[in-house]
């Protein structure tokens, strides 16, 4: 949460938020790891522990798959964030005319 505050209040630009995102992922990944660790602890204890080591490495589980994945999705599709809003005369397109020449959708 504080990523996307801190950006939207204008005290750091969206580079630094999706940093915070990037140490926020690690650090759930830490915690994972150390619920696997009580949970392998647990399994030797009681039930109640057991069950509630489990139900933390869910959590943490979920909790990281989620930005996992939107980081797959973002690597596997192009930025949006270099585009133009001048639709008067938009910049014509150089590197991307290479790629298209047998596409569906021209580049005109």
């Amino acid at each position: 949460m504080v990523a996307g505050i801190g950006n939207r209040f204008g005290w750091w630009d969206f580079h630094t938020g999706i940093r915070f995102l990037k140490w926020a992922a690690y650090g759930e990944a830490a915690t994972i790891a150390g619920s696997l660790i009580s949970l392998g602890v647990a399994a030797f204890k009681s039930k109640s522990a057991l069950l509630m080591s489990l139900i933390g490495t869910i959590i943490g589980l979920t909790a990281l798959a989620i930005p996992a994945s939107m980081w797959m999705i973002a690597h596997r599709v192009p930025s949006i964030h270099d585009i133009t809003t001048d639709t008067e005369n938009p910049p014509k397109f150089v590197a991307v005319v290479k790629l298209l020449h047998d596409a569906s959708n021209p580049v005109e």
